[in-house]
């Protein structure tokens, strides 16, 4: 929502689940839902600029039977505009504006598992059913394939949309 609150829709009727969601923030630059629809990760822009740019990011996951907040991930530094859970939903891909992808446990106290960098703006990101590998769309159109068993990249870049790459999924 405008306000950055998220609200549950029901996937028929499109009517609202319960009340929204009030996280605090001022926009929400990114969801993921976890596998067994239990949880929602979001990345939380808290604090503009005067030109609008988002200042401050954290991302939250919710439960989503009560609504309520469990947990943080806190990196204010970087701006978290994607997010995606794999198969198992034991691991949280989080994107960034700098083209930087961590990997953080999803069980508290959400420690960070790995990271790696590219050089264009993350957009996307999805992982293989197996875990193994992660796919990510950039700014520059350009997707990417990472070896999650060692963080690095498999062959070159795929060149893609010239428009950026804004979503992912690998083939079940």
């Amino acid at each position: 929502n405008q306000d950055g609150s998220i609200a549950q829709l029901d996937s028929e009727t499109g009517q609202p689940l319960g009340p929204a969601i009030q996280t605090g923030a001022v926009a929400i630059k990114a969801l993921a839902a976890a596998p067994d629809g239990d949880f929602l990760a979001a990345s939380l822009c808290m604090k503009r600029s005067a030109e609008e740019s988002c200042l401050e990011n954290e991302v939250a996951v919710v439960r989503l039977a009560d609504q309520k907040i469990i947990g943080w991930f806190f990196d204010t530094s970087r701006i978290f505009t994607s997010l995606s859970y794999d198969a198992d939903g034991e691991t949280l891909a989080a994107g960034d504006e700098n083209g930087s992808i961590t990997l953080y446990k999803t069980n508290p106290p959400f420690e960070e598992i790995l990271s790696v960098s590219a050089a264009s703006p993350i957009l996307s990101t999805a992982f293989s059913l197996d875990g193994r590998t992660l796919a990510s769309g950039h700014l520059d159109g350009s997707i990417r394939l990472w070896d999650l068993t060692n963080g690095q990249q498999l062959g070159l870049p795929f060149q893609g949309s010239l428009d950026g790459i804004s979503a992912l999924a690998f083939r079940q």
